[in-house]
């Protein structure tokens, strides 16, 4: 009797491209809109900078050269992220059959997760509206939806 092969190189390989297909586009989005509000002339640098902050805490902020620190950290987490509803959707099949729901849903605990890293790293920043609004529509569709999508494929091929 053979058995099947263990599902972790497909899940590492899916979850892999999931997480930097959302996280891609979830900055692409945030830093687009940041650009487009702000009077700094490199947004992207200071977006990293404030991720780099969780981990090096506020000293980050003035420090242009933790941005690199800030991108690897983004990624880090985003491939876990994928990883992680990859897993979900092996232990619960019925996650990857609707993935509009179950991508919006998972990237809300995303960004819920990531604000409360944020308070316990003592560098969240209370949102406005329209930075709330932003996050929201970053993690929510720009971040889930493309894992869930991502998977999703995966799973059909």
């Amino acid at each position: 009797m053979t058995q099947a092969p263990a599902p972790l190189p497909r899940l590492l390989f899916t979850g892999l491209i999931a997480g930097i297909t959302g996280g891609v586009l979830s900055d692409a989005y945030l830093i687009g809109v940041s650009s487009a509000t702000s009077h700094s002339a490199d947004v992207a640098a200071l977006y990293y900078q404030s991720v780099a902050a969780v981990a090096l805490g506020k000293a980050a902020l003035a420090d242009p050269n933790s941005a690199w620190l800030g991108v690897a950290i983004h990624f880090a987490t985003s491939i876990a992220w994928g990883i992680g509803y990859v897993y979900a959707t092996l232990q619960t099949p019925r996650i990857v059959a609707r993935p509009l729901i179950s991508g919006i849903a998972y990237g809300m605990v995303v960004y819920l997760t990531t604000q409360i890293v944020a308070v316990v790293a003592n560098v969240f920043q209370p949102p406005d509206t329209a930075r709330l609004v932003n996050g929201l529509i970053a993690y929510g569709i720009l971040f889930g939806l493309p894992i869930a999508f991502v998977t999703r494929r995966s799973r059909a091929a």
